[in-house]
């Protein structure tokens, strides 16, 4: 099991996933291989808090591997939400060296802070 995706008519205007954000997300689960057997799904309703603890309007699933981590962040709220991330390294098999990126751009997540726009979504690797 894992995140289910499904592109649905942005109707009416600024709802549903666009095809190009569809597309993107798509392309980083792949890239991370969610379907090999040493890659383990975590859900949001059994979030074990080892990538911190986000404000309450914010879900927290991740796919994990050793030495890596896809940590999946969705904004519930209105309003633009920013955290640390403070991830538990060990529960996480992670290295020290280990650093966030924003898995859709590569774009270093200066200092583990993350920013979700409302009602959005927001995909951080970290190997």
């Amino acid at each position: 099991a894992g995140v289910k995706i499904w592109q649905r008519p942005p109707w009416p205007p600024d709802t549903g996933v666009e095809e190009k954000e569809l597309y993107g997300i798509l392309g980083v689960l792949g890239k991370f291989r969610v379907w090999e057997d040493d890659c383990e799904f975590v859900p949001f309703y059994e979030d074990d808090k080892a990538l911190g603890v986000s404000p309450e309007c914010v879900i927290t699933g991740s796919y994990r591997r050793k030495g890596k981590v896809l940590a999946l962040f969705g904004n519930l709220s209105g309003e633009t939400v920013k955290f640390d991330l403070e991830p538990n390294r060990m529960k996480l098999r992670l290295s020290g060296n280990a650093k966030p990126m924003d898995a859709e751009t590569g774009t270093p997540l200066v200092g583990g802070k993350v920013e979700i726009a409302p009602y959005d979504v927001r995909l951080v690797v970290m190997e």
